[in-house]
């Protein structure tokens, strides 16, 4: 994985990096983007310098370019690139967390000459390769309403992409089949969406992708229409020091995993898209997948609810009564 800067130091110093980084990461021969590759290289997003538009491409085939980066504050909204958020500095920067290693780009975005938002890139190193989309709120914001949009794609692959959105309160209750991203619904109560190009070979997809919350999981949500997430229209008010995690991850039918239970999964298909989803979150925030065999119960025993199946059980084991049973199974 690498952090490459492409243009003239000139331009680099114009968007607030100073020589040293410059010097570190700059390659003289492209028009002014930075390229962060993410574990492989097989799924890279490309930033423009002054940080308002980027396009995310897998095996080096652009699937996205960048919509719109929005923030609400004090009810109004403010834009990337409509130029009411004047990009104040930007930095780059190598660091770890819980899931690894990885290259960032950070862009901080000021009203009236104050630093108010922070919209950061970061690729990791390690696999399943992952970007993630990182939304820093630098002020209190007392009047939210309206939400914020980072990251926001726009389709720009030929090939028709579908999309699978993972709906409900359980995040994976139910599953809408999309024929395009425009049908995506979005709101509250959905969590990840998993996007793969149409099968025109009958081999299978080549590459797919999913994106959804890495944190804040009950505030970052999908917008309908599109590729798009950010904190939801709904709250009131934004805290200082806020940050939201969008994570963009694929699965590459060459990197297949050839392990225990997933030796049966397309590498490039729509369940391996979301089981390398599933590991990413699971190491950011220091977990492991239960193995399914550790003991006789979990090897022998288990079960599948909708919600009344869960209360139907309670109550034959005479544990609670039908009031209380109902609200626990909405909790």
């Amino acid at each position: 994985m690498k952090l490459l800067l492409v243009g003239c130091a000139a331009a680099a110093a114009a968007v607030g990096l100073s020589q040293h980084n410059v010097a570190a990461f700059v390659d003289h021969t492209g028009d002014g983007y930075t390229v962060l590759s993410a574990s492989t290289g097989a799924l890279k997003v490309n930033v423009s310098n002054d940080g308002k538009t980027f396009s995310v491409m897998v095996e080096d085939e652009t699937w996205f370019y960048s919509g719109d980066a929005t923030v609400t504050i004090d009810g109004q909204q403010w834009s990337v690139l409509n130029g009411t958020l004047a990009l104040m500095s930007t930095n780059s920067t190598r660091g770890s967390d819980a899931a690894g290693q990885y290259d960032a780009l950070s862009f901080d975005w000021g009203v009236g000459g104050i630093s108010t938002w922070t919209t950061t890139y970061k690729a990791y190193d390690q696999s399943p390769p992952t970007i993630v989309f990182q939304q820093t709120y630098n002020v209190a914001i007392l009047d939210a309403e309206g939400g914020s949009r980072f990251p926001d794609l726009a389709l720009s692959k030929r090939a028709p992409i579908g999309a699978l959105e993972y709906t409900g309160e359980s995040c994976g209750f139910m599953v809408e089949s999309h024929p395009s991203v425009s049908s995506i619904r979005g709101g509250n109560g959905n969590g990840a969406i998993v996007l793969s190009p149409q099968d025109v070979t009958g081999r299978g997809a080549n590459a797919s992708l999913a994106v959804g919350p890495v944190t804040e999981f009950f505030v970052n949500t999908a917008y309908s229409g599109g590729v798009s997430y950010g904190v939801a229209p709904t709250f009131t008010s934004i805290p200082y020091g806020f940050v939201v995690e969008t994570a963009l991850v694929a699965a590459i039918a060459s990197n297949a995993s050839t392990d225990g239970i997933r030796a049966s999964i397309p590498g490039g298909g729509t369940n391996a898209a979301l089981a390398a989803y599933g590991d990413f979150v699971l190491a950011r925030h220091g977990k492991t997948r239960a193995a399914g065999d550790i003991n006789n119960i979990t090897k022998y025993l288990g079960y599948s609810t909708t919600g009344s199946a869960f209360v139907r059980g309670v109550l034959q084991l005479g544990v609670q009564s039908d009031e209380s049973a109902n609200k626990h199974s909405r909790s």
